[in-house]
């Protein structure tokens, strides 16, 4: 028996509710009607996982510096436009988040503070502890909940994308209870997230599995460099199925050090200016020696001696968030 089928109209319909799909809603115009589907409740949400933070042009002085960081991490393959466009609206994306309330960490002189992370030669990272992803997503969503214009509708997913006469004119979708939605727009946003929750060990929820890239691909739009995937080498160990939880990288910008299970150091956490730097490469080193998958142990750079605790590392397919997502761009 063929479900039931509802058409809804919209000027905007959103299929995320990260922080991709909120910090659009809130900057989108307000006489602007707008639907925002989440595949399950608000929660489930990668956004909400990402501990590290998001980094930022600290200043003129800096942007060489990030620039080369940024294409060294992306072994040269990165669009330099894009690269540019990420390191000259930081700034303006961070004053933003500030202006809706997001607690990024200052100094005692109200400046902001700065760590460090993976592949950056300098500390650039602006954070509010070690839950900088729930932070940014819970100060959007609630104010994308005052917003009169933004419908949202928990446990729809997007199924495919509406196409008439060659262009893309809205969205379909099916709710939990199998009702099949036709969702007519002018304007189509795809925020779906990565493709993280296909791996049989990761740190995302099971829902990311790359929706909007697979309808893209479906109806002839080019994929770019779908051989990128962040990936996150440190995770508590554990067998049982389903999302393991991530110890974030700033560990490792602070000086915590991997070893293996003969406690030997493999990789190079770090530096930028080594060959062995940034989450690429440690994948690859992971799996030249054996470490994928298997116990290996985190331990932080001041008291290594003391209260050493056994961690795991696992290849994932995603975690914390980057000024404007992705080091790759």
């Amino acid at each position: 028996m063929r479900s039931n089928m509802k058409n809804l109209y919209y000027d905007v319909v959103i299929a995320g509710c990260g922080v991709a799909g909120l910090y659009a809603a809130l900057n989108l115009p307000e006489e602007m009607n707008i639907l925002m589907l989440s595949k399950k409740d608000l929660e489930s949400c990668d956004s909400m996982l990402a501990q590290g933070g998001i980094c930022v042009l600290r200043d003129e002085s800096d942007y060489d510096s990030y620039f080369e960081d940024t294409m060294r991490a992306g072994h040269y393959e990165n669009r330099k436009e894009s690269v540019d466009i990420m390191i000259r609206s930081s700034r303006d994306v961070i004053n933003d988040l500030l202006n809706f309330g997001v607690r990024f960490a200052k100094n005692p002189d109200g400046s902001l503070a700065y760590t460090r992370e993976g592949a950056h030669s300098r500390p650039r990272i602006c954070f509010h502890e070690d839950i900088t992803g729930k932070e940014i997503t819970t100060t959007l969503l609630s104010h994308v909940k005052k917003c009169s214009n933004v419908t949202i509708l928990e446990y729809t997913t997007m199924t495919d994308i509406l196409v008439d006469g060659g262009k893309c004119t809205g969205m379909a979708a099916e709710t939990k209870e199998g009702e099949t939605l036709h969702i007519h727009a002018d304007n189509t946003i795809m925020a779906t997230g990565g493709i993280g929750g296909l791996y049989e060990h990761s740190t995302n929820f099971p829902i990311l599995t790359g929706d909007a890239c697979r309808i893209a691909k479906e109806h002839g739009v080019e994929l770019e460099h779908m051989d990128y995937v962040q990936i996150h080498p440190t995770c508590l160990y554990s067998k049982k199925p389903g999302r393991s939880f991530l110890i974030s990288e700033s560990a490792r910008g602070e000086g915590a050090v991997l070893l293996n299970h003969k406690g030997e150091r493999f990789v190079n956490e770090l530096l930028p200016e080594s060959p062995d730097c940034g989450k690429g490469v440690q994948s690859n080193l992971f799996g030249r020696t054996g470490t994928t998958g298997c116990k290996a142990a985190l331990y932080p750079a001041q008291g290594r001696a003391q209260g050493k605790k056994e961690r795991g590392s696992k290849t994932t397919g995603g975690g914390d968030l980057y000024a404007h997502k992705h080091q790759s761009s």
